[in-house]
Formats: structure tokens, C-alpha cells, sequence
């Protein structure tokens, strides 16, 4: 049972692409090393996918169907199930209505996923245990990229069109779908690296949801039991003063952490921060920026592209 390499090992494949499409290579192939080893290097991410997986000849293409087949009876249910969660369908109730089936028939469907580590089950931090208010996610990145787009155009590409429905749609909607994987990216990086902008390792890491009015991307808790919360934004401005306000007061209303005065604030963006953002966390030890490069390199080879500075002026600025 080979596990997935984690991002900055994924990385490692592709040594000359930048922190943002790294990032991107992983939101589509995941840490999966067979698929990681198909790709090119040496070729953009757009060409990689086109090869691999919009291509009747393809490496990948079939994958999915090729993965249920072989470990799975009925495989045409668990791709249904599949398809949907990929599809925005996180609990059994929403799944049984998109497959028009009674909730509890899915029930050995939902496990036998697990036990293969395709899917997920989380619950919200701040709930009980025995919480039903559970969501489902896929663990396969390349599954949640080939229901989003490879399925529905499998017309298309066996035409020959795959070019065409990467350019049409995929360069599209890529930035939606990146949004919930970007979320992924995030979590992880806090459960294997926070200490080095904390200087405490974490120890619990997840979500909260099931407030009226907001969800929270992230929250958790460091070794010393200092609870953290964060926000991650792959699409959209720049992170500004009012995501962060709005970020501590969502932290208060959610009682999770409780009335600790340590609270530590985390912002994961893909397009930065407002200058006013930044002078803050200059001043406020709580609040900690993150940027692309942060996530993909250690803090020594982590450089923050818009700082560097020409040969003539001096050496590159590091981040960290």
C-alpha cells in the first residue's frame, strides 16, 4: 500500500515549474508516485494533462474505470458515488438524491471506499464524535479532476478534441475547481509544517462548519494547545484587512479553542496580501501570511518572486 507523497515531495518531480503550477500538478495527479512518474517534466502542466488524460490513447485516461474494476463488484454504483462527491455532494443524503436511492442502501458502498482510502469521512472540530453532520471528500485528486472533466467530454476527446475541451472548459473552470484542493493543500501544509512559521507543530487539524451564516477552512489546535484558524484564497483579490477581521470575529462566534487570548491567524493566498495586511503582521505576531512558495518549499529555498531583486541590487530576498 504505496502512500501519496505530500506536496513538497511531489515537487520534487517537477523541479523547474513554479510554486503556483506545482500546486496545480497536484490539485490534478495528486501525491500518487505512478502518476507523477507519467508526466513530463520538461512539458507544461496543460500539456501533461492533455497527454495523459484527453487523449484516447492516453495513460490515465481509463484509470478510473480501470481502478473500480479491478477492486470493486458493482463498479458502476461506486463510481456513481464517486462522481458525486466530486460533483459538490458531501453527505450520504445529498449522494442518495443525486443517485435516487434510499440513504442507508449506500452505507457498505460508502465503507468499502474508505477501506480503499478513495474517500473520507471528517466531521466538524468543534462537534461530538457521534456527529452525523459529517462531510465526505475524495482522497484522489485525480478522480475529483477526471468526474469534473474528463468524463462528461469523453465524447469530445475521443473525436480528438481533447485540446479543444482543455482549452474550452478546463482553462475555465480551473480556478473554481482549484478552489476546494488549494483547501487540501493548505490543511496539509499545517499538519507537516507549521512550526516553521509557529514554532510549534500542530496537533489537530480540520474544519469547522455547521454555523448559519459561515464555514471556517481551517482550524486546529498546536502541541501546546494554542488554537488557529485559517483562511485560504486561490481565487479572488488580495487578502485584505476585512478577511481578517471578518476571520477573528467567525473564530469567536465559534466557540471552538474557547476564550484562549493566544489565538493564532493563518491566511493562504495565491494572489497575496494588501500592503495594510502585511503591515500588520509585521506588528501582530498572531496573524501569519502564506504564500505559494511557502507551501511548496522548505523556508530556506522558499523565495517570494515579487521581492527578488536583480544581481546589480543584491542577493533575493528570503521568506520565512
Amino acid at each position: 500500500d504505496v502512500k501519496q507523497f505530500p506536496l513538497r515531495d511531489m515537487a520534487k518531480f517537477f523541479p523547474d515549474y513554479t510554486a503556483e503550477d506545482t500546486i496545480k500538478t497536484y490539485a490534478v495527479f495528486g501525491g500518487v508516485p505512478h502518476y507523477l512518474a507519467l508526466c513530463r517534466p520538461d512539458r507544461p502542466l496543460r500539456q501533461n494533462i492533455i497527454d495523459l488524460l484527453m487523449k484516447e490513447t492516453g495513460a490515465l485516461i481509463e484509470e478510473p474505470e480501470f481502478l473500480l474494476k479491478t477492486e470493486l463488484d458493482k463498479p458502476k454504483t461506486y463510481s456513481g458515488i464517486l462522481a458525486a462527491i466530486a460533483g459538490g455532494c458531501s453527505s450520504t443524503g445529498t449522494i442518495a438524491g443525486r443517485l435516487q436511492v434510499q440513504p442507508p442502501s449506500l452505507g457498505p458502498y460508502l465503507s468499502k471506499l474508505m477501506r480503499l482510502d478513495l474517500i473520507t469521512s471528517e466531521r466538524s472540530l468543534h462537534a461530538d464524535d457521534r456527529a452525523r453532520n459529517r462531510r465526505l471528500r475524495l482522497n484522489d485528486q485525480l478522480l475529483a479532476f477526471w468526474y469534473r472533466f474528463v468524463e462528461p467530454n469523453r465524447s469530445a476527446i475521443a473525436s480528438g478534441f481533447g485540446e479543444q475541451v482543455y482549452d474550452t472548459i478546463v482553462d475555465r473552470d480551473f480556478s473554481m475547481f482549484m478552489g476546494s484542493a488549494f483547501e487540501t493543500v493548505c490543511r496539509e501544509y499545517a499538519r507537516r509544517h507549521l512550526d516553521e512559521i509557529t514554532g510549534v507543530p500542530a496537533n489537530e487539524v480540520g474544519a469547522l462548519w455547521g454555523f448559519p451564516d459561515f464555514d471556517i477552512d481551517m482550524a486546529g489546535t498546536l502541541l501546546d494547545r494554542t488554537p488557529f484558524f485559517g483562511e485560504a484564497k486561490w481565487q479572488g483579490a488580495r487578502i485584505d484587512m476585512g478577511m481578517v477581521e471578518t476571520l477573528k470575529l467567525r473564530a469567536d462566534k465559534s466557540g471552538y479553542g474557547g476564550k484562549t487570548s493566544g489565538k493564532q491567524f493563518l491566511f493562504f493566498s495565491r494572489n497575496g496580501f494588501k500592503p495594510e495586511v502585511e503591515a500588520r503582521a509585521k506588528a501582530d505576531a498572531s496573524i501569519k501570511l502564506i504564500t505559494p512558495e511557502m507551501l511548496v518549499r522548505p523556508p530556506a529555498l522558499a523565495y517570494r518572486e515579487d521581492l527578488v531583486e536583480d544581481t546589480e541590487s543584491g542577493p533575493p530576498g528570503l521568506k520565512g
